[in-house]
């Protein structure tokens, strides 16, 4: 039997990568390989995890532009939070459109006024605690 051991995606560039190579990719899926990575950048802050540019995942799954838009918010984020200028590949990646965490209008609002800066300047707009991990 050739098992493959499981462990958390090391860079951003690893959880596109990784999302891409699932059979059954959705948005459910990418957001827990962010939640790994957050997990692992946490614990060990670096850089050269955020660095490397993701392949893009748009026409994977559905959603997935907002997903590769997504990951160019958390590298800034990251980046930001490490004293780092936000790497060069993330600075271009925007929506055109406003594009919301949860589709139930009644929780737009709150979503425009609590969405980290590095959400919202690429027309994001997610809960503040998006980047959190218990």
């Amino acid at each position: 039997m050739n098992e493959t051991a499981w462990r958390r995606p090391q860079s951003l560039e690893e959880v596109a990568r990784e999302t891409i190579a699932q059979e059954t990719t959705g948005p459910g899926d990418f957001n827990a390989m962010v939640a790994e990575f957050l997990d692992e950048f946490y614990s060990n802050p670096s850089y050269d995890r955020i660095a490397e540019e993701p392949p893009l995942m748009a026409g994977h799954f559905k959603k997935a532009g907002i997903a590769d838009v997504h990951l160019a918010a958390v590298a800034e984020s990251m980046a930001d939070r490490l004293g780092r200028p936000c790497p060069e590949w993330a600075e271009h990646r925007r929506m055109s459109h406003p594009c919301f965490a949860y589709d139930y209008p009644p929780l737009n609002e709150v979503l425009l006024r609590e969405s980290p800066p590095a959400f919202r300047k690429r027309n994001l707009f997610v809960s503040e605690n998006a980047l959190s991990r218990a």
